[in-house]
């Protein structure tokens, strides 16, 4: 009796207990011409104050969002859930060199959410000393030519009974992501603005793919709208993520 509805309800947890990974949720908000940002890295803000909210409340319902260090660097932001009452998610970075500055806000707000660093036994041993001492928890994990290694880093989650996990990027943490197979769903923020530019920022970046039919696939489409912005919820499917393992 309502087999797949129960199966899409109880995914994440099915998952954890299959494959000892969290449930993966890709999300990105981008202009028409799928930009992320504009060439000169602004990205303030590209979707609507009703979708940047729903993602507030998405975060409060999740263990944890991912983002890659270029992100920190780059937009120093909160990842928090600015919403009454809710709960703010553990923000994982993923940090192969310990590069997380003292100064950024994912630090100084140590206290409000907890900050993990997901790094390697490369990274600088000052430099974990120091996250370590300004609160930080510390993830060391095994290493890909100095980069943190994706699989062992879910799998460690997955051991901390992590099961919802909202990746927030940027590009090529995501298509670093997708490529090792480990998407289950996207939510992706259509905003109705062309920016243009053949470098600005990409949300999922990468090489890519070489031919069409290498695509990954979505299914269980959804289209909705939240105020001028289109939003895109859909799963992937799975034998286009087992192909590429």
């Amino acid at each position: 009796v309502l087999e797949e509805e129960a199966r899409s309800l109880n995914a994440p947890f099915f998952k954890l207990m299959t494959v000892g990974m969290p449930y993966i949720i890709a999300k990105w908000a981008m202009s028409l011409d799928g930009k992320t940002a504009t060439h000169t890295g602004d990205s303030r803000w590209v979707s609507s104050e009703e979708s940047r909210q729903y993602v507030h409340r998405l975060r409060s319902q999740v263990d944890a969002v991912v983002v890659g260090i270029g992100t920190v660097l780059r937009d120093d932001p909160l990842l928090t859930s600015r919403v009454e009452g809710g709960r703010n998610p553990r923000r994982v970075v993923v940090d192969g060199q310990a590069r997380l500055p003292l100064d950024s806000r994912l630090v100084k707000t140590i206290n409000e959410a907890e900050v993990i660093v997901a790094t390697t036994a490369l990274a600088p041993k000052e430099r974990l000393e120091a996250l370590e001492k300004a609160g930080c928890k510390l993830m060391v994990v095994k290493g890909k030519e100095r980069r943190v290694d994706l699989i062992d880093l879910m799998k460690k989650l997955g051991e901390r009974q992590f099961t919802n996990v909202l990746l927030e990027g940027g590009g090529t943490l995501t298509a670093s992501f997708f490529e090792e197979g480990l998407v289950d769903r996207v939510l992706i923020f259509i905003a109705p603005k062309i920016f243009g530019g053949g470098e600005a920022r990409l949300p999922v970046a990468g090489v890519g793919v070489d031919r069409v039919e290498e695509a990954f696939r979505l299914k269980d489409i959804r289209v909705s709208r939240l105020s001028e912005d289109i939003l895109i919820e859909a799963l992937v499917e799975k034998d286009s993520r087992e192909d590429r393992k």
